[in-house]
């Protein structure tokens, strides 16, 4: 201090206290009174550095002359109140005054700290908070305001923090009594559960995470997770199929808000791809699961095994390339639980021929093959053990392909051949054979046609197959051999003319086929050169056949399949012929009523890349008249009021009555009043108690007509 000042101390009565002070100054009261101040003052730090106490730490002649009773250190700035407090809590002993009577407690302020809210233990040391107004900041996890924690007052909080990548915002309207522990989030992930590929919802389920958990029975449950990396669990609830338990790996980064589907799924299926011929596993291949309904897809690259896909019980399309095979693309069901699926691959520019006997279908061992265009030909023989003829690295393009065998008919095919692609041919030989011509002309000039694409079938083994396919030459015709006396079913197009289907069981040596031009539009069931047709109609309480035709002249298939589906009843089959043929699928149809259907979806891919699905509806024939008989109507109202559906009534009726009067005056007008209003009585769309008075009143009119009245 800058002046020397003395009180006596002897008698109990006075109190001297010495503050220095965080803020650079030094303080000096006597019975709480401040008497004297100056600007040095100073802090006790965690340093080496010697502290000094009633002495200048540089002059011997600057000391404190008395007996000091007690030093304290405080963590804060002392308040004057904190003075007065301090000198009532002094008990003198002697003079001395160096006995305290009870603890002197520093005062205390309301504080604020801040943890993760997924992460509970996880705190947060950079954080700012607008308390009343004020703004507060720091970067050691605690904030100390300005406000005594005995205020016992509300104050509004806001928080905010970039620490990690930032966390949002949050406010808290808090008494000052006790300090806060304030939870931030950095993300809102919003869990929903789906069925995988047919996004159905999924209701009950629960997740089960590092630091939580939670259930749900609305389909959606809302996570807070810190920015990271987890793996969720997930148990389903109660469903029939069951939906399996399974993990999610979730990527969470600062400040995401978004949605997560959860996708359940009922089937582990395995697809197990190996090589045709020698029955080795693929590997290094490419698969595309898709479900045309929604769009769905999944993919799995450089597979070097077998690949498990976690499904639902649907109709899947999966396409599979792998290098030096033919790309695989075909359509297959999977089942509830765990399943295995092998797939077999062929080799790229590849053919295989097989030959069966037309009349029976049996197989023939022996048979020689000849593939040929203007560029390149191919021969080769059967492989006797497998009876299939192989050819490999066919280069692409249209081919011809002859099949003969001795002591069978030769038969002509056309095959197209594409880049990277394999085909299947499947040759039918006659052994008693008779020959025709059909010669195609246009129906109003008769000018022959020539390109018309035309497919020859003949039920082998109780299914349609076709047995010869191709166009129509330069002249229009069309050579073939045919079995005698039987029926063959012909299937022909061409561009600008309605497609022909007839049956024909030749006996002429020629035949003339006459097109109808088709002045607008095209036909319907011409796709760029394949013919497609579904022949079928399905009747309640019945197993039912539909059968799908369909055939390519430029022998372009690589398969080709049908489904059906009646409610939960699905079946379905496939084709691999590449000149086409037919699809048989049965179908049972029980308890259907009227507007109930069979749906049919078809389709086909071609070595040209083109794949094309096509649906049908078929009305269920002889069916029950379900809720839409008269007698399924009894007591509806239609929303409508009594009220209503009187006046409604009454306003038919005497339209009705208004119609007999003319055609028979009075006694009309009675009798078809009364049988309207009868119908309406008896369906339960009008009260009897409405009839009744309406009945009296066209007795009476009826009586009245008799006796001369009207």
């Amino acid at each position: 201090m800058a002046e020397n000042l003395f009180f006596d101390l002897s008698n109990n009565t006075n109190n001297l206290v010495v503050l220095t002070s965080a803020d650079g100054g030094s303080y000096l009261y006597v019975n709480e009174s401040l008497i004297n101040s100056s600007g040095n003052g100073g802090v006790v730090t965690g340093s080496s550095d010697a502290l000094t106490i009633g002495k200048h730490p540089n002059s011997d002649d600057l000391n404190f002359r008395g007996i000091i009773s007690e030093i304290r250190i405080y963590p804060s700035n002392i308040s004057s109140e904190m003075v007065s407090q301090t000198s009532k809590n002094i008990q003198r002993v002697n003079g001395y005054g160096n006995i305290l009577a009870e603890e002197v407690k520093s005062a205390t302020y309301f504080t604020i700290t801040a943890h993760d809210y997924y992460n509970t233990s996880f705190s947060i040391l950079n954080f700012s908070a607008v308390v009343n107004g004020t703004s507060y900041n720091t970067t050691n996890g605690t904030i100390t305001t300005n406000i005594p924690s005995n205020a016992s007052a509300f104050v509004t909080i806001n928080l905010s923090s970039d620490y990690n990548g930032g966390y949002f915002n949050r406010s808290y309207y808090h008494n000052v009594s006790t300090d806060l522990s304030a939870s931030l989030w950095q993300s809102v992930i919003t869990l929903r559960g789906v069925e995988k590929a047919t996004g159905k919802d999924v209701n009950n389920f629960s997740v089960n995470t590092t630091y939580k958990s939670n259930s749900t029975s609305t389909g959606e449950l809302v996570f807070r997770f810190q920015a990271g990396n987890y793996v969720v669990n997930i148990t389903p609830g109660d469903y029939t199929p069951p939906y399996y338990s399974f993990q999610e790996n979730m990527s969470v980064n600062p400040l995401d808000n978004k949605t997560v589907n959860l996708s359940f799924y009922n089937s582990n299926f395995t697809l197990l791809v190996k090589e045709i011929i020698t029955n080795l596993t693929v590997t290094n291949y490419n698969l595309t699961a898709y479900y045309n309904v929604t769009g769905w897809s999944e993919t799995h690259t450089n597979q070097s095994s077998n690949t498990t896909l976690h499904l639902t019980n649907e109709t899947y399309r999966f396409i599979i390339y792998a290098p030096g095979f033919a790309p695989y693309n075909d359509t297959l069901r999977v089942s509830n639980g765990t399943t295995n699926q092998t797939i077999f691959l062929y080799s790229a520019n590849s053919l295989w021929v097989y030959a069966r006997e037309e009349e029976l279908g049996g197989v023939i061992s022996n048979f020689s093959v000849l593939i040929y265009n203007a560029y390149a030909t191919y021969q080769n023989d059967s492989d006797i053990n497998q009876s299939i003829a192989f050819f490999n690295n066919v280069t692409p393009g249209l081919y011809t392909v002859r099949v003969t065998s001795p002591g069978y008919s030769t038969r002509y095919y056309n095959v197209t051949m594409t880049s990277g692609h394999h085909a299947d041919l499947t040759a039918y030989l006659s052994v008693v054979a008779g020959n025709t011509t059909l010669l195609f002309k246009d129906k109003h000039t008769h000018e022959t046609l020539e390109d018309v694409n035309y497919a020859m079938y003949r039920i082998i083994n109780g299914s349609w197959q076709v047995i010869s396919s191709g166009q129509s030459d330069i002249t229009g015709r069309v050579f073939l051999s045919y079995t005698p006396y039987t029926e063959y079913k012909f299937i022909c197009s061409k561009t600008g003319y309605e497609q022909k289907n007839f049956t024909l069981q030749p006996v002429y040596s020629s035949y003339d086929v006459l097109m109808t031009p088709i002045y607008e539009g095209e036909a319907d069931l011409q796709y760029g050169g394949v013919t497609a047709y579904l022949q079928g109609t399905p009747l309640n309480n019945n197993n039912n056949l539909i059968t799908l035709f369909v055939s390519s002249p430029h022998g372009t298939l690589l398969r080709y399949g049908l489904n059906l589906s009646y409610k939960t009843i699905r079946n379905g089959g496939t084709g691999n012929n590449a000149v086409g043929g037919s699809v048989p699928v049965n179908i049972t149809v029980m308890g259907a009523s009227i507007n109930d259907y069979v749906n049919a979806t078809y389709w086909w891919n071609e070595s040209n890349g083109n794949y094309r699905v096509f649906s049908r509806v078929f009305y269920v024939g002889n069916a029950s008249g379900g809720n839409v008989t008269l007698e399924k109507m009894r007591t509806e109202n239609f929303g409508m009021s009594t009220f209503e559906l009187v006046m409604i009534s009454m306003g038919v009726t005497l339209a009705m009555a208004g119609m007999g009067a003319l055609l028979g005056g009075a006694m009309g007008a009675g009798i078809l009043s009364i049988l309207c209003m009868s119908v309406f009585t008896y369906l339960g769309f009008v009260p009897l108690y409405a009839f009744i008075p309406f009945a009296l009143i066209s007795l009476f009119v009826l009586i009245s007509s008799f006796r001369g009245g009207y």
